[in-house]
């Protein structure tokens, strides 16, 4: 987790000469019904806009659950937002990741996650999308297939706070559906 922080830190500082960056970090419970084990999710995201429709961004992920397992996922996204009409954009995003889970060897990923958002108002933001993952080396049964919702509220120009669901589509994940809540701040 150190490293992670680290490479976020130097992130944002180095992505701090474009015009907007932000900083987010969320926590979420997955519970496992099957066991009724629960695994904590820590996600922390540095986003900097390019361009009005491009941004770029650093996601890491780590996940700790009741068997002390630690698994940490790394990745580098780009998005492209399109306004569709009035309050309404699409959006699309891929990235590239490097999943690491204490006694295995690491491995990469790709994610793909198209959606659409809409701002209810001047404070209140809404996005919806469909969130695809495989891995780029097949034997490691890292799949998903998700239905995403986000939810975030201005409390200042540069504050936000985020709640987020992340609804299993695949059915035979046990641990994918998780509920999420967060800040974030622009600089």
């Amino acid at each position: 987790m150190k490293k992670s922080l680290i490479v976020a830190a130097l992130a944002l500082l180095s992505a701090s000469a474009f015009a907007e960056t932000s900083f987010s970090y969320l926590d979420g419970v997955q519970k496992n019904e099957v066991g009724n084990a629960t695994t904590h999710v820590n996600l922390v995201i540095v986003k900097t806009d390019l361009t009005k429709n491009f941004a770029v961004d650093y996601l890491a992920t780590l996940k700790s659950d009741s068997s002390n397992t630690i698994s940490n996922r790394q990745e580098g996204g780009l998005t492209y937002t399109q306004s569709v009409a009035g309050p309404v954009s699409a959006y699309a995003r891929g990235s590239l990741g490097l999943k690491q889970t204490s006694g295995t060897p690491s491995f990469s990923y790709f994610t793909v996650e198209p959606g659409v958002a809409i701002a209810l108002g001047d404070k209140l933001q809404a996005k919806v999308g469909y969130y695809y993952r495989d891995e780029t080396q097949s034997g490691h049964l890292d799949s998903l297939r998700q239905a995403r919702y986000y939810v975030s509220y201005s409390l200042t120009p540069k504050d936000k706070i985020l709640a987020a669901y992340m609804h299993d589509l695949k059915g035979n994940v046990t641990l994918a559906n998780t509920p999420y809540i967060g800040y974030s701040r622009s600089f």
